[in-house]
């Protein structure tokens, strides 16, 4: 069995504030690398307890002036992905039996949803085919374009619930209760672990049963954005409708075009 890992680094164990997800890093950023790297390490084990013979995990945060995981504390049975990728889940293809997201946050505007956004403070909402759309949702529909289940998703309660609105037999874990957008209970980084290791042997279990979250093309996108000046900019891309002073729409023959 072949595993893709998204990561990100807002849904990590303890991770609560911009401080903690801040480029260029300062010492509460460094903490949550470590933390990071630590839910994904127990995802990892998981998994390889389960059959997994190959995993490629994917770093989704900082890109070419930071990272998030700690590339010499990784389980050296995986293989890191990380830089500024072409795409959002680069090197995900049809070879993969299943996908985990780590350190997951819920879409923009979600009541105690810890650091919750939708890719960008610039944008508010985002609809693909009238179903209102995080990245949780986006990753999870990318992996269905290539028939690849998502089993599994990490993160703050408020992601886990969004994860399991969209696709409702998936195993999560919370590792923290947010109490505002910058705040939550959080999990002991030991108690983490052995929640997320012991949900990644569930989820590899029931990879058939939960199977791939798919969007049926072509897809209607429309973006509403925090102001009009954006929406000026994106208006004037092709194929590109005004709807109103903020928001766009467009139309796409798959998923993989929507950025």
């Amino acid at each position: 069995m072949k595993l893709y890992v998204m990561t990100d680094l807002e849904g990590a164990t303890g991770v609560v504030s911009h401080w903690d997800v801040i480029d260029p890093p300062g010492a509460e950023y460094i903490s949550s690398r470590k933390l990071l790297t630590k839910d994904v390490n127990a995802a990892i084990e998981g998994a390889f307890e389960a059959g997994v013979k190959e995993i490629l995990v994917n770093d989704g945060h900082g890109e070419s002036r930071a990272h998030g995981i700690l590339l010499e504390e990784i389980d050296p049975r995986a293989r890191l992905l990380r830089g500024r990728r072409p795409s959002e889940l680069e090197a995900l293809d049809e070879t993969f039996d299943a996908m985990f997201i780590i350190a997951a946050y819920s879409m923009a505007g979600t009541a105690c949803g810890v650091l919750s956004h939708t890719f960008s403070d610039s944008i508010v909402n985002m609809w693909i085919n009238g179903v209102k759309t995080g990245e949780i949702g986006f990753w999870a529909a990318t992996a269905g374009h290539y028939n690849v289940p998502t089993v599994l998703v990490v993160g703050d309660l408020a992601a886990t619930k969004e994860a399991v609105s969209l696709v409702p037999k998936i195993e999560t874990v919370a590792v923290k209760e947010g109490r505002s957008r910058f705040s939550a209970i959080c999990l002991p980084p030991e108690t983490s672990g052995r929640l997320i290791k012991e949900a990644a042997k569930r989820a590899l279990g029931k990879v058939d049963e939960i199977g791939p979250y798919k969007m049926q093309p072509p897809l209607s996108v429309r973006i509403e954005y925090q102001d009009a000046q954006t929406a000026d900019r994106e208006s004037k891309r092709k194929g590109m409708r005004r709807v109103n002073g903020r928001t766009v729409e467009y139309q796409v023959e798959n998923i993989l075009q929507i950025f």
